[in-house]
């Protein structure tokens, strides 16, 4: 019998993952009529993130420590003992439900496997777990232009700090975005032809176009599964109720020429690192994104 497939969502920030993320938990049922597997792997009720036992899993096939965070707490994670049994009962679960079968294809999703701390040495030992269980593995994951990017994490930054940090002081002080470098490390794990880089569109936010675009991915014909999602993680007041807060929400700062051209000149080479090592094919899409 042949072997089920998989497609991991490895989700930058700021690019949509919890709105994706939601739609799988919204749609699993839906998802499950088409042969796909998606289950919300997260003991929180009141948080979309899921899939954090990955990460858990992959630092311990390579035989690192889980990076300390406050996710380990909610996973009761404490020392060594603790992140081996938290990882070995994601995996005798997980490997238990895909040997159970049932599905054509497994679809994950997770901010973890893109976090600062994830090295090449787990990244490759999740990716050769991954290769053991399914037969075609595929991960997707989507970026987003450097200006836009930094101005969504800055909103993001001011609604938990509360610090009076400008923009531009922000940006400086973030530099680059971490895109390339992420990518390289999971493409050097998987392989160019693996790993699908994915254009993240500022129109998206408005719609339901990031969601549609990744049931693409899935194989989903249109109108198959419903495809609108809430619209969740916003950094910013913009007139839309019922999003968040206003007394929480910043108001959307303005971007000035003069930090704009910063932001550009910083990012100016990974932005060319991965033109030329993902979109090498399509160069004149990703310039026409890369100047919107």
């Amino acid at each position: 019998m042949s072997r089920p497939d998989a497609i991991l969502h490895i989700g930058f920030n700021k690019c949509g993952s919890t709105a994706l993320q939601q739609w799988l938990g919204d749609q699993a049922s839906a998802l499950a009529d088409q042969g796909i597997w998606y289950r919300r792997m997260d003991p929180r009720d009141d948080v979309v993130c899921t899939n954090p036992q990955l990460q858990v899993l992959a630092c311990t096939l390579a035989g690192e420590d889980v990076p300390a965070r406050p996710m380990n707490a909610v996973l009761g994670i404490t020392d060594p003992a603790s992140q081996d049994r938290v990882a070995e009962d994601f995996r005798r679960d997980f490997e238990a439900r895909v040997a159970k079968g049932g599905f054509d294809t497994w679809v994950g999703s997770s901010e973890a496997l893109v976090g600062r701390n994830m090295t090449p040495a787990a990244t490759q030992a999740l990716a050769d777990w991954l290769s053991s269980l399914f037969g075609r593995v595929r991960y997707v994951a989507y970026i987003r232009r450097p200006e836009p990017w930094l101005v969504s994490l800055y909103g993001h930054h001011k609604r938990r700090s509360g610090q009076d940090e400008s923009l531009a002081e922000f940006a400086k002080r973030v530099g680059q975005a971490p895109f390339a470098r992420l990518l390289g490390m999971w493409q050097q794990a998987v392989g160019p032809e693996a790993l699908d880089v994915r254009l993240f569109r500022e129109d998206w936010l408005r719609g339901s176009g990031l969601v549609e675009d990744f049931a693409s991915v899935l194989g989903l014909p249109s109108g198959v599964v419903e495809t609108r999602a809430k619209r969740l993680n916003t950094s910013f007041r913009d007139g839309l109720r019922g999003l968040m807060p206003l007394t929480r929400a910043p108001k959307r700062p303005s971007l000035s020429a003069e930090t704009r051209s910063a932001i550009a000149n910083r990012n100016a080479e990974t932005m060319a690192w991965i033109e030329g090592h993902c979109f090498a094919d399509r160069r004149a899409e990703f310039r026409t994104w890369a100047a919107e």
